[in-house]
């Protein structure tokens, strides 16, 4: 997502990046995806995409714009995430329960 939002900066402010910036830029963005923290998106946002950003010979001052809007986005992201996990839940509680009842 990080580096979809750097590429997206990219594309709005009319940069090409070169083959070369674009596996650099993934590649940063792989790196920074496992020190993410746990926290809400506008907290991290910065500090998540600048490196990304650079990568790809992008200006970072855009993403002072973009923090505004990353609270909705962020919403939705939380709401799958917990939607996913209370159904995984329920679908494995159901089936440990049809075992555990004919036993």
């Amino acid at each position: 997502m990080n580096t979809a939002v750097a590429f997206y900066v990219a594309h709005w402010l009319g940069y090409e990046p070169t083959m070369a910036q674009m596996i650099a830029a993934t590649a940063v963005g792989a790196v920074m995806s496992y020190g993410a923290v746990s926290l809400p998106g506008e907290v991290s946002f910065i500090s998540s995409i600048a490196p990304i950003a650079m990568a790809l010979g992008v200006p970072i001052a855009p993403l002072a714009l973009l923090v505004a809007v990353e609270m909705v986005p962020d919403i939705f992201r939380t709401l799958g995430n917990v939607t996913l996990d209370v159904a995984v839940t329920t679908v494995v509680n159901k089936s440990t329960e049809s075992v555990s009842s004919e036993d």
